[in-house]
């Protein structure tokens, strides 16, 4: 059975973690998600998370659906396609932040 390889940095390289799963589930969003929540446990259990990776103009790219899925493994360099992993609550944070920076 093929696999395909992931390498998923938590919190921006907090922890980094590699994992395969099998070729068929490798582009449902759903699979993904739940393999994360096993592979990751306690430290995303509490709390939502988005998945994101970063395109060739260097942005920043959310994932959310199997379409955006197979769109950003299409645009990865493999074998291994690398994602990363924030918990919602820390995202929110990020994002309250930056609208306060610029009122300022």
């Amino acid at each position: 059975m093929e696999q395909v390889s992931f390498k998923v940095s938590l919190n921006e390289k907090s922890q980094v973690r590699r994992f395969e799963v099998p070729q068929e589930c490798s582009t449902s969003y759903v699979y993904l998600k739940e393999k994360l929540r096993s592979v990751f446990g306690q430290e995303i259990a509490n709390s939502g998370f988005d998945i994101s990776w970063q395109d060739h103009e260097e942005d920043i790219v959310t994932v959310e659906s199997d379409e955006e899925l197979l769109i950003a493994m299409n645009e990865l360099e493999g074998p291994v396609y690398k994602f990363n992993l924030v918990p919602s609550k820390v995202r929110k944070l990020l994002n309250i932040l930056e609208l306060e920076t610029l009122w300022i």
